[in-house]
Protein backbone atom coordinates (compact mmCIF):
# COMPACT_ATOMS: atom_id res chain seq x y z
CA UNK A 1 0.00 0.00 0.00
CA UNK A 2 1.31 3.47 -0.87
CA UNK A 3 2.06 5.86 1.92
CA UNK A 4 1.78 9.61 1.69
CA UNK A 5 -0.02 11.76 -0.81
CA UNK A 6 2.84 12.25 -3.29
CA UNK A 7 2.99 8.63 -4.57
CA UNK A 8 -0.80 8.63 -4.84
CA UNK A 9 -0.77 11.84 -6.88
CA UNK A 10 1.92 10.38 -9.12
CA UNK A 11 -0.24 7.31 -9.66
CA UNK A 12 -3.21 9.50 -10.63
CA UNK A 13 -1.05 11.43 -13.08
CA UNK A 14 0.18 8.14 -14.53
CA UNK A 15 -3.39 6.91 -14.98
CA UNK A 16 -4.40 10.20 -16.60
CA UNK A 17 -1.48 9.95 -19.04
CA UNK A 18 -2.32 6.31 -19.74
CA UNK A 19 -5.94 7.25 -20.39
CA UNK A 20 -4.89 10.07 -22.73
CA UNK A 21 -2.62 7.72 -24.66
CA UNK A 22 -5.39 5.14 -24.86
CA UNK A 23 -7.84 7.68 -26.26
CA UNK A 24 -5.30 9.00 -28.78
CA UNK A 25 -4.41 5.52 -30.01
CA UNK A 26 -8.09 4.61 -30.14
CA UNK A 27 -8.91 7.70 -32.20
CA UNK A 28 -6.09 6.88 -34.63
CA UNK A 29 -7.28 3.29 -34.89
CA UNK A 30 -10.85 4.39 -35.56
CA UNK A 31 -9.78 6.77 -38.29
CA UNK A 32 -7.89 3.97 -40.04
CA UNK A 33 -10.50 1.21 -39.74
CA UNK A 34 -13.85 0.32 -41.15
CA UNK A 35 -17.12 1.04 -39.29
CA UNK A 36 -17.58 -2.55 -38.12
CA UNK A 37 -14.21 -2.52 -36.40
CA UNK A 38 -14.97 0.87 -34.88
CA UNK A 39 -18.23 -0.54 -33.57
CA UNK A 40 -16.22 -3.30 -31.87
CA UNK A 41 -13.46 -1.04 -30.53
CA UNK A 42 -15.72 1.64 -29.07
CA UNK A 43 -17.27 -0.54 -26.33
CA UNK A 44 -13.81 -1.84 -25.40
CA UNK A 45 -12.51 1.70 -25.05
CA UNK A 46 -15.56 2.72 -23.05
CA UNK A 47 -15.04 -0.23 -20.69
CA UNK A 48 -11.37 0.67 -20.19
CA UNK A 49 -12.26 4.31 -19.64
CA UNK A 50 -14.95 3.38 -17.11
CA UNK A 51 -12.58 1.05 -15.24
CA UNK A 52 -9.90 3.72 -15.02
CA UNK A 53 -12.44 6.36 -13.98
CA UNK A 54 -13.77 4.09 -11.24
CA UNK A 55 -10.22 3.46 -9.98
CA UNK A 56 -9.44 7.18 -9.89
CA UNK A 57 -12.69 8.00 -8.10
CA UNK A 58 -12.04 5.21 -5.59
CA UNK A 59 -8.57 6.55 -4.86
CA UNK A 60 -9.88 10.10 -4.50
CA UNK A 61 -12.54 8.84 -2.07
CA UNK A 62 -9.83 7.02 -0.12
CA UNK A 63 -7.69 10.16 0.04
CA UNK A 64 -10.70 12.19 1.15
CA UNK A 65 -11.36 9.72 3.95
CA UNK A 66 -7.72 9.83 5.02
CA UNK A 67 -7.77 13.63 5.05
CA UNK A 68 -10.95 13.60 7.14
CA UNK A 69 -9.33 11.22 9.63
CA UNK A 70 -6.23 13.40 9.74
CA UNK A 71 -8.31 16.54 10.40
CA UNK A 72 -10.14 14.76 13.21
CA UNK A 73 -6.86 13.57 14.75
CA UNK A 74 -5.42 17.09 14.56
CA UNK A 75 -8.53 18.52 16.21
CA UNK A 76 -8.29 15.89 18.97
CA UNK A 77 -4.60 16.69 19.53
CA UNK A 78 -5.37 20.40 19.66
CA UNK A 79 -8.04 19.74 22.26
CA UNK A 80 -5.66 17.60 24.31
CA UNK A 81 -2.98 20.30 24.07
CA UNK A 82 -5.42 22.95 25.22
CA UNK A 83 -5.41 24.93 21.98
CA UNK A 84 -8.62 26.47 20.73
CA UNK A 85 -9.31 27.58 17.16
CA UNK A 86 -11.02 30.93 16.78
CA UNK A 87 -12.40 32.60 13.64
CA UNK A 88 -9.70 33.55 11.18
CA UNK A 89 -7.64 30.46 11.86
CA UNK A 90 -5.71 31.90 14.83
CA UNK A 91 -4.91 29.49 17.59
CA UNK A 92 -4.97 30.55 21.23
CA UNK A 93 -4.14 28.50 24.28
CA UNK A 94 -7.11 27.83 26.51
CA UNK A 95 -6.87 28.44 30.21
CA UNK A 96 -7.01 25.32 32.30
CA UNK A 97 -8.41 25.19 35.77
CA UNK A 98 -5.98 22.95 37.65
Amino acid sequence: METGVYPTVQAHIGHRNELGNLLKSGARAMAETDPKTVHTLLPQMQDKFQTMSDQIIGRIDDMSSRIGDLEKNIADLMTQAGVEEIEGGNKIPTTRNS
